[in-house]
């Protein structure tokens, strides 16, 4: 990967009946996210640990807003042996937000094309036309770049 950063979006859901739940996220890769996500699997793989969590959020969970409207109280980076998600928790809810699971293999590989923006999740286009949706005068001005 090159010194770049880049922009992925992450497809998330709320895990309750009530609330509003966010449609997807925003998270700012560079190299030193890459190396700390290797380590922290290396950590789950030699001392097998079914998971790590660490305080972390991503950049802006969408639609913007959310994460003050619903007063998230406590993101964290989950990390498995192959795969991570961030989560978080509304202040005085019994449920909790998350982006859907990414292969860490994966996320690497695509992030080395240096493409940028990203899209990952299990329903594309949906995630896709979110973004649009939201965040249009920020994808215009990647896209003429």
């Amino acid at each position: 990967m090159t010194s770049a950063t880049i922009t992925i979006y992450l497809e998330a859901y709320g895990c309750g009946q009530y609330g509003n739940d966010p449609h997807f996220a925003c998270l700012k890769v560079d190299q030193r996210f890459i190396d700390r996500l290797q380590q922290w699997q290396q950590l789950c793989l030699t001392h097998s640990l079914s998971e790590l969590r660490v305080e972390a959020s991503p950049d802006e969970w969408y639609p913007a807003g959310i994460a003050e409207a619903e007063q998230f109280t406590y993101g964290e980076l989950v990390v498995t042996a192959s795969h991570f998600w961030f989560v978080d928790q509304p202040k005085h809810a019994d449920y909790h937000m998350e982006t859907r699971a990414q292969s860490i293999e994966e996320v690497i590989k695509q992030v080395q094309t240096g493409q940028t923006p990203l899209f990952l999740g299990d329903d594309l286009e949906y995630l896709k036309e979110q973004v649009l949706t939201n965040c249009w005068v920020v994808l215009k001005s990647a896209q003429s770049n």
